[in-house]
């Protein structure tokens, strides 16, 4: 089964079962014969300045790193009429932010020439290889048909589409984008440097979805846990596994042996702002001894028990850390250096 969407007079586009779109791009009579000659004055070759076109179009609907465009034999025989292969060519585009339409051609140019050149030493070498810069990852542009850019005065790309341009709307409005391009490539000396081609709505659609800038309300780090847990006291507030058993404990009795804790750190003699070390083996008690140590209004440097003593100790002791909370099986006490 196939589907045509007609974009206005000059655009259509096919849909079909493999879950790609072909999309037919134009450039008039007037402005095509505008931009060949302008290519030509720069000794580029009409075939650069397609792909250039249609890379940067597409390219910046993505991040401009990872476009890659597929060209049939049928297109590059009029750059290279001496090339024998009829495979296709990868071509890997990356947009030219910050550079003039001319610059970005002639690199295209080159890039092509070498891709061709490799291909063709392939040929006479008679071997089979894959191009090694084709990357699966790659957002792809598959253009699959062109009438004679050398000889026509018009140009009319056939170009498939892969998936990810198929959002609605996306197709109508790089169709619309490559239309106002191909007039600044007719009209616009070539040493500018290429516009922003993201209309302005898609921008700010853009923007918006990437702002994930929230307003966050300044509070310590375990306020909202001791909130919640006089809400919800009876809720379970930690599951863990010990010697195979599941075990659980409530926020309300989490939160009760947190501040027992926090009421021993200070009859110790801690307060706002000291240091505290958790030297404890996984478990409930390095929570209880967390919350405990933050409702005292004191900092936790967790330093893990498997630790040699001497390493331990040094981090005591670059830390400036008094305190060290453990448990009975690891030190028998809550020691203090």
């Amino acid at each position: 089964m196939r589907k045509e969407k007609i974009n206005g007079d000059n655009q259509c586009a096919e849909e079909n079962d493999s879950s790609c779109i072909v999309t037919e791009f134009k450039i008039g009579k007037k402005e095509w014969v505008k931009i060949r000659q302008n290519a030509y004055k720069k000794n580029i070759e009409p075939l650069a300045v397609i792909l250039t076109s249609i890379g940067e179009v597409f390219g910046r609907w993505g991040d401009g790193t990872n476009l890659m465009i597929t060209l049939n034999s049928n297109l590059y025989k009029g750059f290279r009429a001496d090339f024998e292969s009829g495979k296709e060519i990868f071509l890997n585009y990356n947009c030219s932010l910050g550079e003039s339409f001319s610059n970005t051609c002639i690199k295209v140019q080159e890039e092509l020439e070498n891709l061709i050149r490799k291909e063709q030493d392939a040929v006479n070498l008679n071997l089979n290889e894959t191009d090694e810069n084709m990357d699966n990852k790659n957002q792809k542009i598959n253009i699959i048909s062109c009438n004679d850019y050398m000889e026509e005065e018009s140009l009319r790309i056939k170009v498939n589409l892969c998936e990810e341009f198929h959002l609605e709307g996306v197709i109508d409005t790089i169709i619309s984008v490559y239309e106002c391009f191909a007039n600044w490539i007719a009209e616009t000396k070539w040493d500018s440097e290429i516009p922003e081609l993201m209309p302005e709505s898609q921008r700010k659609l853009r923007d918006s979805v990437n702002n994930t800038e929230v307003s966050i309300e300044k509070k310590l780090l375990h306020e909202d846990f001791f909130i919640n847990a006089k809400k919800y006291p009876e809720r379970q507030a930690v599951l863990w596994t010990e010697n195979g058993i599941i075990k659980s404990i409530s926020y309300g009795e989490l939160t009760d042996k947190s501040l027992k804790l926090a009421r021993l750190l200070i009859n110790r003699g801690i307060k706002e702002g000291d240091i505290v070390s958790i030297t404890q083996s996984r478990g409930i008690s390095q929570i209880i001894s967390i919350l405990g140590i933050l409702a005292v209004g004191a900092a936790y440097v967790p330093v893990g028990v498997k630790q040699p003593k001497e390493r331990r100790d040094k981090i005591y002791k670059s830390g400036g850390i008094k305190y060290v909370i453990t448990n009975k099986r690891d030190k028998e006490r809550v020691f203090f250096l």
